[in-house]
Parts: structure tokens; C-alpha cells; sequence
């Protein structure tokens, strides 16, 4: 939304947060999946390791994509 100062308080209330620039015009965030994470050295996984429940850090299964980051 351009002009936030032309629309009412629930409407904007209602559209904070949105960028659906930043996704090709869509509002709503992707849903990212993934069965397989990389690292570019066996250090790299170790040290990932040591912070298994760190918020934002990408792990295999339901609790580390970007989806569920965004809460």
C-alpha cells in the first residue's frame, strides 16, 4: 500500500507486515519444504548441531523452514 495515510485505521491495521512485492504480488509468505539441508563443511553441520533449537536456523523436518519462522 503506497499511501497508509489514506485508508482507515482497521485497514491498515489489517495490512501491516504485508510485502507482497518481496514474493511476485502474493500476500501470503510461501510455504517452504525441504527433506535435505547442505553445508558447505562437515565443521559447518557440527557447529549447527550445537544449537539445535535455535530460532531461525534451518533443520530438516516441520520446526525449521522459513515457514514456521514466521510466527
Amino acid at each position: 500500500m503506497s499511501d497508509s495515510k489514506l485508508f482507515k485505521d482497521a485497514t491498515r491495521l489489517t495490512t501491516l507486515g504485508r510485502a507482497p512485492h518481496a514474493y511476485d504480488g502474493l500476500v501470503n509468505l510461501p510455504v517452504h519444504r525441504g527433506s535435505t539441508v547442505l553445508f558447505p563443511t562437515l565443521a559447518a553441520f557440527e557447529q549447527s548441531n550445537l544449537r539445535p533449537n535455535e530460532t531461525g536456523r534451518t533443520t530438516y523436518g516441520l520446526n525449521g523452514t522459513p515457514t514456521t519462522f514466521c510466527r
